[in-house]
């Protein structure tokens, strides 16, 4: 009890010293070895905690506590398969352990595992109603799964029973965004921030609120305080040069674009092709096909940005080798799914270009260059990357007149014909075709957009 007080007033020391008084005395007190791993983790002695925890459980194998810890320290420290059978055990050992339950939840949130993680996030809240923690991992889980309405609510459970959550009112802004609410965004990320001034994400999300709200001025003034919290942010960066305050990028922050995409990897299928009406794959696949046939070409094929495996799908009957490559791991892992990939890559896009010289006789990119404003890095690797006679065919937006690279509202670059030609021929690409197509809709509006179909000329050609 010394130990405990110890650590509840801050003396990690003394607590330490307790406790391993506790175990000279007892040296099978299986909750002093509990206490004492918990107290060096706090300490950042992860190794020697999670020995601590062992020892408890070797000691006692049912205690429920101590799986729970350990399993929750092995997550931390990147083992998730054996934190997940700690967790399973400790679930199984106490089955009304609601803390275990949302622990599980989230580590199987982590994996990908998106059904289970809201079964088990159900399933503390079911043990434990009145708890708002397990009511905000629920908020977390179905906001990921794509069930926006139901996420708002587990929120809005989560906030009456914590109105001082500032982390729980910025999970709703987010969702609000998502429901495309943005006044009651607007209201929920600015309790968040009253509550915690220097909440980065409810920054950048009540900054979007207020920019998709037309309130300019109030959006810059929100990202200019994300920056001011977090010098490095790049997302606050972008979207001040999205509205004009900052020079333009050369391409859109890597992490941006990563958390963008895992953030939409269960819904985006649905969301782009059913409610959105996307195309670029189909019509890439079209424009192959005036060149190459299932039934007589195999190609090794790289597809750039494969996202869930749009392209992969339809490619896979011409391909010999299919490597995909994107810099979202839940986009991966949902492309990993269809099983139409020989290898998927989480990257960005040029190092595996660069990585295999004369590899590939056909380079796809469907719907990518709008979050790259520069494409010269990419051209000069897909040239090194393709064989002679090889395609690079691939979507861009479409640019005014007379404007080489635009960075849109949207926060979506577009690129002129003649910026693409230019760079064709500095890459030295013949250019077979280049179609102003539909692409996809986006707040109602149909996006225009071009197709290219560029050549490296065979050999002695």
């Amino acid at each position: 009890m010394l130990g405990i007080l110890h650590s509840m007033t801050g003396n990690a020391d003394a607590a330490e010293a307790s406790c391993r008084r506790v175990i000279a005395l007892q040296p099978n007190s299986h909750t002093a070895y509990n206490n004492l791993g918990t107290i060096l983790k706090n300490k950042g002695q992860p190794s020697a905690a999670i020995a601590c925890y062992r020892k408890a459980l070797e000691i006692a194998p049912g205690y429920a506590n101590a799986a729970n810890n350990l399993a929750t320290l092995l997550r931390e420290t990147g083992d998730r398969d054996e934190a997940l059978a700690h967790y399973r055990n400790a679930v199984r050992l106490q089955p009304d352990y609601a803390e275990a339950y949302s622990n599980l939840g989230a580590l199987l949130q982590d994996m990908g595992d998106l059904a289970g993680a809201l079964q088990a996030y159900q399933q503390a809240v079911r043990l434990q109603p009145d708890s708002a923690l397990w009511l905000f991992n629920l908020g977390c889980g179905l906001r990921e799964a794509g069930k926006f309405e139901d996420s708002a609510r587990a929120f809005q459970q989560s906030l009456q029973r914590d109105q001082n959550s500032a982390r729980t009112w910025d999970g709703l802004c987010h969702v609000q965004l998502e429901l495309r609410r943005f006044e009651d965004a607007c209201q929920s990320g600015l309790r968040a921030l009253q509550l915690e001034p220097d909440l980065v994400e409810a920054c950048l999300h009540t900054a979007a609120a207020h920019q998709a709200s037309g309130r300019t001025a109030a959006a810059i003034e929100l990202y200019r305080r994300a920056l001011e919290i977090d010098p490095g942010n790049e997302t606050a960066r972008y979207f001040l040069a999205v509205m004009g305050v900052m020079e333009t990028p050369d391409r859109s922050p890597a992490d941006y674009v990563r958390k963008l995409f895992d953030g939409y990897a269960e819904t985006f299928d649905e969301a782009l092709v059913n409610k959105l009406e996307y195309r670029t794959p189909a019509l890439l696949f079209d424009l192959a096909r005036q060149h190459f046939q299932p039934d007589r070409d195999k190609l090794d094929i790289i597809d750039l940005g494969c996202g869930t495996g749009l392209c992969g799908t339809l490619f896979r009957p011409l391909a010999k080798q299919l490597v995909g490559v994107d810099l979202a791991p839940k986009m991966i892992q949902k492309a990993r799914e269809r099983a139409v990939y020989d290898t998927l890559l989480v990257d960005d896009l040029t190092p595996p270009l660069l990585a295999s010289p004369a590899a590939y006789d056909l380079v796809l990119a469907a719907d990518v260059f709008v979050y790259i404003g520069d494409l010269w890095p990419v051209f000069a690797a897909t040239t090194a990357a393709l064989r002679p006679g090889g395609h690079f065919l691939f979507s861009t937006e479409k640019a005014e007149a007379g404007q080489a690279i635009v960075l849109r509202d949207s926060g979506r670059y577009a690129h002129s014909k003649d910026y693409i030609s230019e760079l064709a021929a500095r890459a030295g690409f013949e250019m077979i075709s280049s179609d102003d197509v539909f692409l996809r809709k986006d707040g109602g509006k149909d996006i225009r957009g071009m197709l290219y179909n560029l050549r490296r000329p065979a050999a002695g050609s």
